[in-house]
């Protein structure tokens, strides 16, 4: 089937189609931020996405004659759906979940205020902190989530108890829902 658009449409598109996923996926990270073990999810999603590129390239490597034509269509169906696979990982656990909020008692570890600004610190100015890393024990992990609200952790120790809001998601992977805090 011929498509109706002209190729340089159909490059805008999918230029405009990768940007929309770039900030889709930089909008994305905070919350994958707050995900306990988040790193087994993204690479969970890497495999699957990589897997899904695989079958993609395979199924449309038969419309190049060139063994370098068919290298790049391999390369970048592995690396696209390998790189974004996350995006949707997270966001379909996040997102597509049934489950509701819940207390869920954690140990209290450490929290590091830090300062964080897109343009950088200017010469002279004394920052404020705006977030907190908490380091928190969770299943006899040590977990490292983002807050901005350091009023829950005036006066805790190390080794109390702490009760977090968290949410399963539908991959199992629980995510901290500061929201509900």
């Amino acid at each position: 089937m011929k498509s109706t658009l002209s190729p340089k449409v159909l490059a805008a598109l999918g230029a405009l189609a990768v940007v929309g996923l770039m900030s889709l996926y930089a909008l994305e990270l905070r919350w994958l931020e707050n995900t306990i073990r988040a790193g087994r999810l993204v690479g969970w999603s890497m495999g699957l996405g990589a897997a899904l590129g695989a079958w993609v390239a395979y199924r449309l490597q038969h419309r190049f004659s060139e063994g370098v034509e068919r290298m790049r269509l391999w390369a970048a169906s592995l690396l696209f759906f390998g790189l974004f696979a996350p995006l949707f990982g997270s966001l379909s656990n996040r997102l597509l979940s049934f489950s509701t909020v819940q207390e869920v008692e954690v140990t209290f570890f450490e929290a590091k205020g830090f300062y964080s600004d897109r343009f950088g610190i200017i010469v002279g100015e004394k920052p404020e902190v705006v977030r907190y890393h908490l380091f928190v024990l969770y299943d006899d992990r040590l977990e490292r989530l983002e807050t901005r609200k350091p009023q829950k952790l005036e006066g805790l120790e190390r080794g109390e108890p702490l009760l977090l809001p968290l949410k399963k998601g539908l991959w199992g992977y629980e995510v901290f829902v500061e929201k509900k805090w």
